[in-house]
């Protein structure tokens, strides 16, 4: 409630109720202030002149939700339908797709359609491809699929991933777009974010038997977003067979046990040239 009365005061007051672009909102208030989709609605059938009142709650990332009945926009593809606030009335037996958006005080828009008087023409549902990449990359071109029929134009596309989302899933959202079809049904895909490969390995060293082994240094390849080892969550352990007392000769250097959120590790092992001992001469002429 005191989130919704701060945000009305300000809209009556004449200040913006969207966040500053560039000021970096914590993520706890992230959660709270970030819609992540509003109420569907079935197909509604109007007689002429028939009015229908829209109650519109959204949902937001923290779980909670909200009446926004008095903070959407309605828009609709046609003639059909005239919209006085929250209520549609119907003005001709027009099939018309009503659009019904929500922005959340971070700037980013939900949205949900449904039709008044829909179209007895063949539905077309139009399903965003799910897609994966590995972290750390950019999103690849999303694209669709069609089912029912061909349609007018291209839908547009929306996912919160970027480069520097973390390993794990998030939706597609599919909408109209270009497409200048009425009886279309938007299906959103997934995009899976993959663990990136991290090459782990052991440096070659050389010591004289006898002496202890060295410390193990390790090169790291494949980090992302200008990353370090400081991201990993458990550093690789680095170990050989060749003690002190081994004689002369080649030693693995194994190198493993890094963990990380968003990394799959490959590890390649290193070489411990253990070499002979020089002699010292102590003969006395």
């Amino acid at each position: 409630m005191g989130k919704r009365y701060a945000l009305k005061m300000l809209s009556l007051l004449g200040f913006p109720t969207y966040m500053d672009v560039n000021y970096q909102l914590p993520q706890n208030l992230h959660r709270l202030y970030k819609a992540t989709s509003l109420s569907t609605f079935p197909d509604i059938s109007l007689d002429l002149n028939n009015s229908y009142n829209l109650a519109v709650t959204a949902f937001f990332e923290d779980d909670h939700t909200e009446d926004v009945t008095g903070d959407v926009v309605i828009s609709c593809s046609g003639e059909g339908v005239m919209v006085n606030g929250n209520e549609l009335t119907a003005v001709s037996e027009e099939s018309t797709l009503v659009t019904v958006s929500y922005t959340d005080f971070i700037g980013e828009t939900v949205s949900t359609s449904f039709y008044v008087n829909k179209s007895v023409s063949p539905e077309v549902i139009i399903t965003a491809n799910d897609i994966s990449r590995e972290y750390g990359e950019p999103n690849p071109v999303f694209d669709y699929t069609t089912e029912g029929g061909s349609i007018n134009g291209i839908p547009d596309f929306y996912c919160d991933a970027t480069e520097l989302s973390p390993v794990g899933t998030y939706p597609i959202r599919i909408s109209k777009g270009g497409i200048t079809d009425d009886n279309v049904t938007f299906v959103d895909g997934t995009l899976t974010i993959t663990k990136a490969p991290l090459t782990i390995t052991a440096k070659d060293c050389t010591r004289e038997e006898g002496q202890e082994n060295p410390y193990f240094e390790v090169i790291y390849d494949g980090f992302k977003n200008g990353e370090t080892e400081t991201v990993l969550t458990c550093m690789p352990t680095v170990t050989t067979t060749a003690s002190q007392g081994s004689e002369p000769g080649y030693y693995d250097i194994d190198v493993y046990g890094a963990e990380a959120q968003n990394y799959d590790m490959i590890y390649i092992k290193g070489i411990l040239t253990v070499t002979e001992k020089d002699e010292v001469d102590f003969t006395i002429d």
